[in-house]
């Protein structure tokens, strides 16, 4: 097991969260082809196309957004086979036609991510991943 390498795979998902570009090509860059998932407000999804429309229901909402990632664990379980766990710290920057009609135009959360990280030959990906979302608040980014 090559603890960098998972760690990296982790640093890469939130790459691709912040990227807001969720296609087929992207998404298979860090999900095995036959991953599952369970995303905040977009719900269940399993294999690469449903993971990119899954990522864009739970991003659509956002002009952009920043994630920090902290306490990365990762658990060997075998060879091939970790248990991987992390917090994102995610400020989420509504699109103004939404903002409009919330408390703020800005949205905190603080997730626990699960993932189970499979090597598919030199590669790490995502084989299953869920988020439990610890808190969330809005505030507004308008300056008195």
């Amino acid at each position: 097991m090559d603890k960098k390498k998972c760690e990296e795979l982790v640093i890469s998902y939130g790459e691709l969260l912040e990227s807001n570009c969720f296609t087929p090509e992207t998404v298979a860059a860090v999900f095995a082809d036959d991953a599952f998932a369970i995303l905040p407000h977009a719900g269940e999804g399993k294999g690469i196309m449903e993971l990119v429309g899954k990522h864009c229901e739970m991003m659509g909402p956002f002009t952009g957004a920043t994630h920090n990632i902290t306490n990365i664990v990762i658990t060997p379980v075998g060879d091939n086979d970790v248990k991987a766990t992390w917090h994102m710290e995610v400020v989420h920057q509504f699109r103004p036609e939404i903002a409009q009609n919330l408390p703020g135009d800005l949205f905190i959360v603080n997730d626990l991510v699960s993932a189970d990280l499979a090597k598919q030959g030199d590669t790490w990906k995502i084989s299953r991943l869920s988020m439990d979302t610890k808190f969330k608040y809005f505030i507004s980014s308008a300056r008195d």
